[in-house]
């Protein structure tokens, strides 16, 4: 409803500015054009208060209030004033996000007439908000503050229905029912989306202007129809204030389609013709139209311009009657003049005058020409070139334009009309105003030779500018009837050309010797500019090789793509020119390329002519003599030399080598043992002849010394392929005579030309080997037979080559280690669990894996005497692993029985649930593990050393019957069961109750400092380890280990230690040194503290305390220094069982000794 009144609106005021304006336009219009305008403007007047009364009742559109205009009807900037910009403030003021100002002048409320800076912030706010209407459209991305025609659009929409608020869920409409349009009727309509009344531009600057908008848009008809129909013509009514030449061009568009240009624009009437159809609208369907103009240069201000369909009879269609009612009329828009409106100029750069082009180039500049902005920023969101000259569509592809290096778009070929368009407007062209921009438009030539192109701009349409400030299209080159801009002149492709060369697949390397049918060579043709026919070649074949001259090539054809061209040429000798003329049987199109091969047969007989090993062949196309023609040009082309890659003859005998890879085996690493299973004996390699591969069917090996044949020392010989896959049969029983050995493949052996085969050999050694702890080489290969791949010749060898050596042992040998650093010496404290006691590592030879069974460990106590019971109860679950894998436990040790010698004290016995592998050169290495009694079964201050024992006395295992470790060989089964050469001995580790450690406290002090009575020099951190049984630590001793270059001047020096903190009630003891007297070591410690002077301190378990020694450092002078450390010793503490027991105190922390940290002064 609130359109129908603006639309009232509008019109009265364009009948008062009739009225008003007779006097000045008088001259311009005839009283009769005057009187038909206020004809029009009143019938619409009439329809319009007609659906106005209708429509009586309904309610309102909520809107923006305040505002005392009812539209924005004409583009707004800073500096300018009036009602529309007081409405624009109000407007902005009625969303929070994009008001003018909060408070003050140009907030809500206090809204004023003058567009200023506070405007135009609230301006770009507001377009960047509505972005997506406003800026994306026209390819920005940042708000001007120009209110331009998207904005006017806006800011209209928002003025009519207000702010858009966050929407309540709103119950499911009904679907309105469109009324359809009956079959054979077509009805026309003005848009939902018809542009608002709004204001278009002209440049005022000079005489007539200087340039005007483009593609403004006026107006947009729908058309409906009830069956498929086309417009053939359609005629759109100037109306308005104006006339016809204040319209330089006016359009037709489908959506961002161009579909017309006006056929004729006379008396009002803008009449656009297509006897094939402007546009068809589908059956029961519709299509919008839109009405787009470019503005006359030096149109003046406030001149009113709309379109109309005046009549049914406006609107020609093939099919059906119009019915609507008419006329239907677009907004007004009002005509406004500004001095700086964006230029946009096109002109020619190259090729300036007519040129040639060779053909075959690719991403040739086919045509530069620029662009340049003035006044304002530009932005180019559109392109379409056409080429004028003669070539067709098909011989330039590929075009690309660029700016500089940028890439502006691509399209591959010309369209039928020879145009090509570049859609920008993803990501359009921006030129700042006073910049020129050199455009390239390049491309490959594939065609056209002694055709032409020549590329240009036809219509001002062709180029879509954008003034970015004004919101507005423009004019190229601000003219309104626009010139052709074109190259130079017109380039033309000069006659094809062929160009030959060796194909990257032309065969390289060797041919075989008897090659019937090989390709040896293989040649590109690849056309350009136009077809070109070749009528001949010179073909010229060059053989060396002893009796080069006498050698021939048989058979010699020439197959283009697959198919054989000219005659089978029988005999080619050295360096024998032979011209193959091939009629029009090879003719290579423009933009393509052939491949040519040669082949020829080669000859194993006719001697003295046999090929030889060693000799070579080259092909070569020689020059032509104008032998190919131009199919389009008819220009005689003569072909260049091009040589093929050189062949050397080469047979296809296969030959074999020993594989590096397995080395003769020795005592040291021998090929096994007697009784070992599947053992590698040799290994050596096939390789492929050079000439051709061969299928091999067979394999021989034999007895490589007859007095030692494989029969006595193998049994089950077999060969493999490197992957491990057998080759025919298993041979078991072996003779013991010289013999030869036959491996069949169940399928032939494929082997490529001059590629490696590895075959290995294994048998099983027997049990009683007559050849044992003896170096030799068992077995050599016999014979190979195999064909050629290509030529089916005999590639056969019997090389008689000896393989490697072979030592068998007698049997392996098992070494047994202690890893004397994992575990350290330390202190345990009882009850711990799974606590680690000592590793060993027991080392199978080379000669074969080892299977161990059984490990007898030894503890005591590291003193004379032997199986004492306190000693076994100090531990008890011992467990033996391999890494994380559990071997045996048991549950307790037990009575070494009688022994002196060893003085052992407990054995655990670990009986292995199944064998432990070691393989054969390798090691394992098994770790003891235990946990640590409670007391009072165990004893504090207990010392425990596992061990696997020499047993020099014979006693230990004598008694019980073991070895150290029980093994067997796994190939020979021999029994390797050993004691160690001596003691293995583990680290001692010692049980207490708890456990004291003693570290830096984080903020123990270092580095530079200043001397002081009393300074903090040094805090550690004295900890008791959490325990089962919960008893304290007692510290009841801590010495200090002082180094110190500082030397008092008088009196005695102090220095103390306390607890916690310094205060009277923490110290614990003090130590005293005279003047000028060095420090002197008691016990390892610089400071003479005993028990008797120190305060004890209780350490619950899992607790700690910190101890902050303070000294006497107030004449330290620059370069001296001072530490104070812990060594081991200077520690005196109990447990809690210990010293009831011993009568003494703990003197030893594993964490000891602590490096004091250095003060420098």
């Amino acid at each position: 409803m609130s359109n129908l009144k603006k639309k009232i609106i509008a019109i009265v005021t364009g009948l008062t500015l009739v009225v008003m304006m007779v006097p000045g336009i008088a001259q311009g219009l005839t009283a009769a054009e005057l009187q038909t305008q206020i004809d029009t403007l009143m019938a619409q007047l009439a329809t319009l208060q007609a659906q106005l009364t209708a429509l009586q009742g309904a309610a309102p559109v909520a809107g923006v209030t305040g505002c005392t205009i009812t539209s924005f009807d004409r583009n707004l900037k800073q500096g300018m004033t009036g009602d529309d910009v007081k409405c624009l403030q109000i407007v902005l003021n009625s969303d929070a996000a994009t008001q003018v100002a909060a408070t003050g002048v140009g907030s809500s409320g206090n809204e004023t007439s003058y567009f200023g800076p506070l405007t135009k912030a609230a301006v770009i706010k507001f377009q960047e908000k509505y972005a997506a209407d406003v800026l994306t459209p026209l390819g920005l991305t940042a708000g001007t503050g120009f209110v331009g025609t998207k904005t006017l659009a806006k800011l209209n929409a928002v003025l009519t229905a207000g702010v858009p608020t966050t929407p309540t869920t709103p119950t499911t409409p009904t679907t309105p029912t469109t009324p359809a349009v009956p079959t054979g009727e077509v009805q026309v309509g003005l848009a939902a989306d018809t542009p608002a009344a709004g204001t278009v531009i002209a440049d005022s600057t000079g005489t007539g202007g200087d340039g005007a908008q483009a593609l403004a848009e006026f107006a947009k008809f729908t058309f409906s129809a009830g069956s498929e129909t086309k417009v053939t013509t359609l005629k759109i009514t100037r109306g308005g204030i104006s006339a016809d030449a204040d319209l330089a061009n006016v359009y037709l568009y489908d959506g961002a389609t161009r579909i017309a240009e006006f056929t004729s624009f006379s008396n009002k009437v803008i009449t656009f013709i297509n006897s094939a159809g402007l546009f068809t609208i589908s059956a029961g369907g519709s299509k919008t139209i839109t009405v787009k103009a470019d503005i006359t240069n030096g149109t003046t201000s406030g001149k009113t311009i709309n379109f109309s369909i005046a009549s049914a009879a406006d609107v020609v269609v093939d099919t059906g009657t119009v019915t609507s009612t008419f006329p239907i009329t677009g907004n007004s828009m009002s005509t406004a003049t500004v001095a700086d409106l964006g230029m946009m100029t096109i002109a020619n750069v190259s090729p300036a005058a007519t040129t040639t082009v060779d053909p075959g180039q690719t991403q040739y500049e086919v045509w530069r020409f620029s662009l340049t902005a003035a006044d304002q920023k530009m932005s180019i969101s559109y392109l379409k070139i056409t080429n004028v000259g003669s070539i067709a569509t098909t011989d330039l592809t590929n075009f690309k334009l660029y700016d500089a290096a940028t890439l502006l778009g691509t399209v591959e070929s010309m369209a039928s009309d020879k145009s090509l368009t570049f859609d920008l407007a993803a990501s359009p062209l921006v030129i700042s105003s006073g910049v020129t921009k050199n455009i390239s438009l390049k491309a490959d030539i594939v065609g056209g030779s002694t055709r032409t192109y020549r590329f240009s701009v036809q219509r001002a349409s062709d180029v879509v500018a954008y003034d970015t400030n004004y919101g507005v299209y423009v004019k190229p080159n601000k003219t309104d009837a626009f010139t052709i801009i074109q190259a130079g002149g017109a380039t033309t492709i000069n006659p094809g050309t062929l160009t030959i060369s060796v194909a990257a697949t032309s065969p390289t390397g060797y041919v075989a010797k008897g090659t019937v049918n090989a390709e040896l060579a293989n040649f590109s043709f690849k056309g350009a500019g136009e077809a070109v026919k070749v009528m001949s070649l010179p073909v010229v074949i060059n053989l060396t090789g002893a009796g080069a001259n006498g050698k021939a090539i048989k058979n010699i054809k020439l197959v283009l793509d697959g198919t054989q061209i000219a005659t089978t040429n029988a005999d080619m000798i050295d360096a024998a020119v032979e011209t193959f003329s091939f009629g029009n049987t090879f003719i290579v199109s423009a933009g393509t390329t052939k491949s040519l091969k040669v082949y020829g047969d080669i000859i194993t007989t006719d001697t003295p002519s046999a090929f030889l090993a060693s000799d070579t062949i080259v092909v070569t196309l020689n020059q032509g003599a104008s032998n190919a023609q131009g199919m389009t040009s008819l220009s005689a082309i003569s072909t260049t030399t091009s040589s093929g890659r050189t062949l050397s003859v080469a047979l296809g005998t296969l030959s074999t080598k020993i594989n590096a890879a397995l080395g003769n085996a020795i005592a040291a690493s021998p090929t096994g043992v007697a009784g070992g299973v599947t053992k590698k004996i040799a290994s050596f390699v096939i390789v492929g002849g050079l000439g051709e591969g061969s299928r091999i069917n067979q394999i021989v090996l034999e007895d490589n010394v007859a007095a030692k044949p494989l029969g006595e020392d193998f049994q089950n010989l077999l060969i493999k392929d490197s992957a491990g896959n057998q080759i025919g049969n298993t041979i078991g029983a072996l003779n013991t005579t010289a013999s030869t050995y036959t491996f069949t493949p169940a399928t032939v052996i494929e082997i490529a030309a001059g590629a490696q085969y590895v075959v290995d050999v294994f048998a099983d050694i027997l049990t009683s080997p007559t050849n044992s702890v003896t170096a030799f080489a068992a077995v050599k290969v016999n014979s190979i037979s195999a064909t050629g791949s290509v030529t089916t010749t005999d590639t056969s060898v019997s090389p008689a080559l000896a393989l490697q050596n072979v030592y068998i042992s007698a049997a392996g040998a098992l070494a047994i280690a202690v890893v004397t650093d994992d575990p350290i010496a330390q202190q345990y404290v009882m009850g711990t669990t799974d606590a680690t006691l000592a590793k060993f590592k027991l080392t199978a030879s080379s000669a074969e894996a080892i299977n161990v069974s059984q490990v007898l460990v030894g503890v005591d106590d590291n003193d004379a005497t032997g199986d004492e019971t306190a000693v076994r109860q100090n531990i008890v679950n011992l467990k033996l692993y391999d890494g994380t894998t559990l071997l045996a436990s048991v549950s307790s040790l037990t009575t070494p029985g009688t022994n002196v010698s060893a003085a052992i004290d407990g054995v655990a016995n670990f009986v292995l649930s199944s064998a432990l592998q070691i393989p054969k050169g390798l090691s394992k290495t098994l770790t003891v593990k235990s946990d640590v009694n409670l007391p009072p079964t165990a004893t504090s201050g207990a010392t425990l050393r596992v061990k696997l024992s020499a047993d020099a006395g014979g006693e230990l295992y004598t008694n019980l019957g073991l070895y150290a470790v029980t093994a067997r060989g796994v190939d020979s089964g021999g029994d390797l069961s050993a004691n160690p050469t001596a003691d293995k001995n583990s680290a001692i580790a010692t049980l207490y109750v708890t456990k004291l450690t003693i570290a830096h406290a984080a903020d123990s002090p270092y580095g530079v400092s200043v001397g002081s009575v009393g300074q903090t020099v040094a805090k550690f951190v004295v900890s008791n380890s959490s325990n089962v049984v919960s008893y304290d630590a007692t510290l009841k001793l801590v010495n200090l280990d002082i180094n110190s270059t500082v030397t008092p001047s008088t009196g005695a020096r102090t220095i103390k230690i306390y607890k916690t903190s310094i205060a009277a009630g923490n110290l614990l003891a003090t130590a005293t040194y005279n003047d000028g007297v060095a420090f002197v070591d008691t016990d390892s410690a610089s400071t003479a503290i005993t028990e008797a002077t120190f305060t004890d301190v209780d350490i619950a378990p899992g607790g700690s305390v910190t101890l902050i020694v303070t000294a006497d450092t107030q004449y330290g002078s620059t370069g001296e220094n001072f530490s104070a450390g812990i060594e081991q010793n200077d520690v005196a503490w109990d447990d809690g069982v210990y010293f009831a027991t011993n009568a003494a105190n703990i003197t030893s922390v594993d964490s000891l000794p602590i490096i004091g940290k250095t003060l420098s002064y």
